[in-house]
């Protein structure tokens, strides 16, 4: 997809940042490094929220996780009154699955901020780095 490849090199340079933020000023951090350190985490997720929104599947939202449970519930409603695909964007086990990588997401990124607190800059700004070429290597 055109959008992703897009969203994803718009996206990048702010995970970086935000990266290179938190590795020179580790939490906490106050001041002027911490409102750096909110406006590149918000401009990469707002990039990415628009470039997820982009490619079209239904109730996958990026930035805040109530959304798709919300979504999957009503989808999983749905199929059992029999108005719903089984399959594509709309499709439950596509929302099911995103919730799961939700979770397993914020069980590895606590467990890396235990451990390694510098490794949660780096996580996102590697799984970026990662669609990134994917994306720009599948044209």
């Amino acid at each position: 997809h055109e959008d992703l490849k897009v969203g994803t090199a718009l996206e990048l340079p702010w995970m970086a940042a935000f990266a290179f933020l938190y590795f020179i000023s580790p939490p906490p951090s106050s001041g002027g490094i911490a409102l750096a350190l909110t406006a590149t985490a918000a401009w990469a997720l707002g990039i990415q929220s628009v470039a997820a929104w982009r490619l079209r599947i239904s109730g996958v939202a990026t930035t805040f996780i109530t959304g798709t449970l919300t979504s999957a519930a009503i989808q999983l409603a749905a199929k059992g009154a029999g108005a719903l695909e089984s399959e594509g964007p709309r499709s439950p086990s596509i929302l099911l699955t995103m919730l799961a990588v939700y979770v397993l997401a914020a069980a590895v990124g606590a467990g890396l901020s235990m451990a390694h607190i510098t490794a949660v800059a780096a996580a996102p700004l590697a799984v970026v780095g990662v669609v990134a070429i994917r994306s720009w290597a599948a044209t």
